[in-house]
């Protein structure tokens, strides 16, 4: 019987993979939810288009970041990410900043919003199906 069968909701299974996983792996979520809510609407279509991230995208993104809504410093962070030039260097590093309990509910709601609603239709037993044993080491 797979670990996945004991939860009743998806409630219950979101908070049990962003609990009890190891938190590199609610990391990853995070930064997952990070560049889809902030980073990649900034660019939007251009994006979906060339499939390349540009200086000033980078850019934008620092200057635009809401820091301030997820309890971070502004010019603390914004000098810990000042030189890097990869979007997946500056999102790890801004997640790094976050206290713990912010990580864990931006990763529940990216997780319920987007695995859950969008991507299993908001089927429970499809949401089960989907999650990857791998990625949250179960």
């Amino acid at each position: 019987m797979s670990v996945l069968n004991q939860f009743a909701t998806p409630d219950e299974l979101i908070d049990f993979l962003v609990v009890q996983t190891p938190q590199s792996t609610t990391d990853d979520a995070c930064c997952d939810a990070m560049l889809v809510e902030h980073f990649f609407p900034e660019i939007g279509p251009r994006f979906e288009q060339e499939c390349d991230v540009h200086e000033g995208d980078i850019e934008k993104f620092k200057d635009a970041f809401p820091y301030e809504k997820f309890g971070l410093d502004r010019e603390r962070t914004r000098k810990a990410i000042d030189k890097l030039r990869s979007i997946r260097a500056i999102i790890d590093r801004v997640v790094e900043q976050l206290p713990v309990e912010v990580k864990n509910e931006i990763a529940r709601q990216h997780i319920k919003r987007i695995w859950f609603e969008e991507n299993a239709g908001s089927d429970f037993e499809v949401f089960k199906e989907s999650v990857n044993p791998q990625y949250w080491k179960l």
